[in-house]
């Protein structure tokens, strides 16, 4: 049997400095977030549809009177988007009162009614997603991960 050892200070140094940065990824995972973050509300601001390119539904004709773009309103659904980070994870979080009708619709009725007996929703609302990965986010954050494990492992050389 024949054994080959291969001694290498500098290669040992950078494994050891890759391997601390994955037990805390913060630095990469913070830059991820904030990136989703800004590409969701984009994707509201721009009314650019979902994740996967498809087009939203038109706003009603009423509501079109207000503003043609759908998901516009306030700006207040694009604001309240915000993300958190730790060690191991990047999330993208999206608050306010309107994010669900707005991702997955809601049916005339679904909410109950009024004070005076009317619908809540008055009306149908179509589904119009917009939390997700489209493949420029995916690419962004392959893209991020490759340029910190490539500082990882030249610091110090």
């Amino acid at each position: 049997m024949f054994t080959l050892e291969l001694k290498d200070d500098d290669l040992d140094r950078a494994l050891a400095r890759l391997g601390a940065g994955l037990e805390d990824m913060s630095e990469v995972t913070n830059e991820i977030g904030g990136f989703l973050a800004e590409s969701h509300q984009q994707r509201i601001e721009r009314s650019l549809g979902a994740p996967d390119g498809t087009a939203w539904a038109l706003n009603s004709p009423f509501t079109r009177t207000r503003d043609p773009r759908p998901l516009i309103d306030t700006g207040e659904m694009a604001r309240n988007i915000n993300h958190q980070y730790g060690p191991d994870y990047a999330e993208v979080i999206a608050t306010g009162r309107q994010v669900r009708t707005m991702h997955y619709g809601a049916a005339k009725g679904a909410f109950g009614q009024t004070a005076k007996g009317r619908p809540l929703p008055w009306g149908n609302i179509p589904a119009r997603p917009f939390m997700g990965l489209s493949e420029t986010d995916r690419s962004n954050i392959a893209e991020a991960l490759q340029e910190w494990v490539e500082g990882l492992l030249s610091q110090g050389n």
